[in-house]
């Protein structure tokens, strides 16, 4: 059963680490792994090898405990544990066709104690347009799992970190599949050399961290299943459909500033083949927007900057030419076709693992229509959808609030419990 109660806002949690890169803070329990030097980043790299491993700073239990104190007040949890937080470079390619080999990174969370489970948690992050906000550069996301006793991986995703020379392929599937089953791999090399233990495999991710770890499951149970013992994966605040929740979000007259453009850009990018003009679809010039999308700037700048008026920031003809019964312009087909091939509950897929759906009622980003059909969809009793309406004497649940942005752990920690109890 998944505990809910009143949580801080997620992006309390960016100010998280006060040490700086480099601290000498150590754990006293255990000694950390050494650093990994292991070849020189190429592109004559395999997929999923470990290029490198940086050691970035490690908390003893006590401060991770007061780091994260209203967190896990929230959920009625204590830290388990100290952590070892390290930067992680290893290889992997682009969703472009052909791919291209890119070197990519993310944090590698490694408790100071060795719990029974050995457990493995791998967290998706919501979307983020900084670069200098990736898991990497601005370590916080993962430490609350880590202090569970999960050895926690965060990726950058594409565009961020070691690649942020990269367009970030925002929605795109196949980037998040790659990327995480190859950070999964170089991980699994980490940890052979260092001694750390791999039990049950989890996935957890909010907002486009719950697309990504939905694309993530899809690719480990499709073609990877004998290589991790995936046990429970948790989607939450998320689009699946993403031709019908673009579709809903369409029809209104306030649109986010940043995740609609974001999207367009991504397919324009990773998508179309110089046959799709997104000049057609903004109402400003697109080398405006995409500016605002070089990394240099983070999602609060570019939302006072992008009006939010549907009428001042896409085209009106196209808007309605696209929500139409049969869209008639090259860009409004061209996109209904891109949001088809990149949606997530079409492709004839069904999870195998234990599988939680969660967003909440009020959710004013995602709508909440977003997992009212998932059990339509994959229909097994392995999967379920918990939908989490705001308290009455509280304010309402936002996108930026909303319990199920850590919950999930707590379903985990009582799944590996069951499990052991068996």
């Amino acid at each position: 059963m998944i505990r809910i109660r009143p949580i801080v806002a997620c992006g309390a949690l960016v100010s998280l680490l006060a040490c700086a890169e480099g601290s000498k803070v150590e754990s006293e329990q255990t000694q950390r792994p050494a650093n990994l030097q292991l070849v020189d980043a190429s592109a004559q790299s395999a997929r999923g090898e470990l290029l490198e491993s940086t050691h970035v700073v490690s908390l003893s239990k006590a401060e991770v405990a007061g780091k994260l104190a209203p967190i896990l007040s929230a959920f009625n949890l204590q830290a388990q544990n100290g952590v070892h937080i390290y930067r992680v470079k290893y290889q992997t390619q682009t969703p472009a066709t052909p791919a291209v080999p890119v070197v990519a990174s993310g944090l590698m969370i490694v408790p100071d104690v060795q719990h029974a489970s050995n457990a493995w948690i791998s967290v998706q992050h919501g979307t983020r347009t900084s670069k200098g906000d990736a898991p990497s550069v601005t370590p916080s996301e993962g430490i609350f799992e880590a202090s569970q006793g999960f050895v926690t991986l965060v990726m950058d995703y594409l565009g961020y970190g070691a690649s942020s020379q990269v367009f970030h392929p925002y929605l795109v599937e196949q980037s998040y599949a790659d990327a995480g089953v190859d950070f999964l791999k170089a991980a699994s090399t980490f940890a052979a050399i260092n001694g750390v233990l791999q039990g049950p495999l989890f996935l957890r991710g909010y907002s486009e961290g719950g697309y990504a770890t939905l694309a993530l499951q899809k690719e480990i149970e499709t073609h990877h299943a004998g290589t991790f013992a995936l046990m429970a994966t948790a989607s939450a605040g998320a689009p699946y459909d993403l031709e019908a929740v673009a579709t809903e979000l369409l029809q209104n007259e306030i649109l986010h500033p940043v995740n609609i453009p974001f999207l367009i850009l991504s397919y324009t990018k990773w998508l179309s083949h110089n046959d799709f003009n997104p000049e057609a679809i903004f109402t400003w010039p697109v080398a405006n927007v995409a500016t605002l999308f070089n990394g240099q700037f983070n999602n609060a700048y570019i939302g006072s900057q992008i009006p939010t008026r549907k009428v001042e920031m896409l085209e009106s003809d196209l808007v309605a030419d696209f929500l139409s019964a049969r869209p008639q312009t090259n860009e409004a087909v061209k996109l209904h076709s891109y949001l088809q091939s990149q949606s997530l509950t079409n492709k004839g897929w069904q999870p195998r693992a234990i599988t939680m759906f969660l967003h909440c009622v009020d959710d004013e980003v995602v709508p909440v229509s977003s997992v009212k059909k998932i059990k339509d969809v994959f229909p097994g009793d392995n999967v379920s959808v918990i939908t989490i309406p705001s308290l009455a004497d509280s304010p309402k649940y936002t996108h930026g609030t909303c319990p199920a942005i850590f919950s999930p752990v707590a379903a985990f920690l009582d799944i590996l419990q069951k499990s052991t109890a068996q």
